[in-house]
């Protein structure tokens, strides 16, 4: 009875539960600005042109920086202090407790071997 009930529920095609409202689309005019329709009042004169001549601002100068070559570099000791992906440098302590750590460590799977 179950088999032949999957079956039937196999031989239906299944309707997806969301629904488009016509055809794709792409956009033939470019995206225009503007402020939310429920933002307070205050934010949608003065304040709302501000921040858009910043942000066109922005991006502008983000463009002309972006255009420069980036350095590259063969090993990571050659690049600068200022980047953040440098790992940090270890004192003689810390280099001597992970040795003192990993010589335990193998001792301990010596003797359980």
């Amino acid at each position: 009875m179950k088999a032949s009930l999957r079956l039937l529920n196999a031989s239906k095609a299944r309707t997806p539960l969301i629904h488009f409202l016509g055809p794709r689309k792409t956009p033939t005019e470019p995206h225009v600005h503007r402020p939310h329709v429920m933002a307070p009042p205050e934010a949608k004169g003065e304040a709302f042109e501000a921040f858009l001549q910043k942000l066109n601002s922005s991006d502008s100068a983000s463009a002309s920086t972006a255009s420069t070559k980036a350095a590259t570099y063969r090993n990571f000791w050659e690049v600068p202090h200022y980047a953040s992906f440098r790992p940090p440098e270890l004192s003689e302590l810390e280099i001597e407790e992970i040795m003192a750590s990993f010589g335990l460590h193998c001792n301990l799977r010596m003797l359980m071997d």
